[in-house]
């Protein structure tokens, strides 16, 4: 019984631990700000096109007083579209919608 209740654990544990690995893998990190284009460190360029659209997260402030709720949370501020796959960890990006900061999120759709 106690092997069971161990096994059962364990797997909701993995579940929850590869849950937030592949959300971490489908997003990319602005490193370098120019204008209206911007390099993006991906962790795999495998599934990104050119002209393929990406839309851009910033940590802000929720606004919510409620007890339990985040303080703050990743919201979109804009769109990008994959301008070039310059090698298999970078890709550059001109923005479509939106702003740019250093510090924001590309999310990757798959």
């Amino acid at each position: 019984m106690f092997n069971s209740m161990l096994k059962v654990a364990a797997l909701g544990l993995f579940s929850v631990v590869n849950i937030a690995s592949a959300s971490e893998l489908k997003s990319g990190d602005l490193v370098e700000v120019e204008g209206k284009v911007a390099k993006v460190y991906v962790d795999s360029t495998r599934s990104m096109v050119k002209g393929q659209q990406l839309q851009i997260h910033r940590l802000l402030a929720t606004n919510s007083v409620l007890e339990g709720d985040p303080l703050y949370s990743y919201q979109e501020v804009g769109k990008v579209l994959v301008d070039e796959v310059t090698n298999s960890q970078y890709i550059n990006v001109r923005i479509t919608q939106g702003s740019f900061k250093l510090g924001d999120k590309i999310k990757i759709k798959n």
